[in-house]
């Protein structure tokens, strides 16, 4: 099932760490709505989503090459897929018919105060994404301490001792 996710000459070397980054963000999001009074489920399916673009973009390049396109550089590759990644996964899921409660917390991700309606969804798979690389789920772990300074943290009502609780669990 998720193989065909990981398929090399698709998405790069990186397939697989795209869907354990998915997979753990969207665990991640489960806990933080928990703790925000939010939905854990929907919160669940927004994370798991959040960066559909990057696989979206990654297969549009293959397609292009494989029609017989140029390869784009290696980093422009890299710039268009996490500058635009955010954006080309909230149009991906409205082209899909999936409803505006699921495409803004994919598609403001990076900028959850920027939704127009959903944004404490955003908020949720934001600080999620966050601990995803803070715990090096599908990436390189970075170990930032400045979460705690973050507004949106606070916002959903996250206190240190649940981020050293959810340290202790992701560890």
């Amino acid at each position: 099932c998720f193989a065909s996710w990981a398929k090399p000459p698709v998405y790069g070397g990186n397939g697989r760490d795209h869907i354990e980054h998915a997979v753990g963000t969207a665990s991640l999001a489960r806990l933080v709505a928990l703790q925000a009074g939010m939905d854990a489920d929907e919160a669940f399916t927004h994370a798991l989503l959040h960066d559909i673009g990057k696989l979206f973009l990654l297969k549009l390049q293959s397609e292009f090459v494989r029609r017989g396109g140029d390869a784009p550089g290696e980093n422009e590759v890299a710039r268009v897929t996490v500058d635009e990644h955010a954006g080309v996964g909230g149009l991906a899921l409205q082209f899909w018919g999936l409803p505006v409660s699921i495409r803004e917390p994919v598609q403001w991700h990076h900028a959850p105060l920027d939704a127009p309606t959903h944004a404490r969804a955003a908020a949720v798979t934001y600080v999620a994404n966050r601990l995803g690389h803070r715990y090096g789920f599908g990436c390189d772990a970075e170990r930032d301490e400045t979460l705690l300074e973050d507004p949106m943290y606070r916002a959903l009502g996250l206190s240190d001792a649940w981020l050293a609780d959810v340290d202790q669990q992701a560890s």
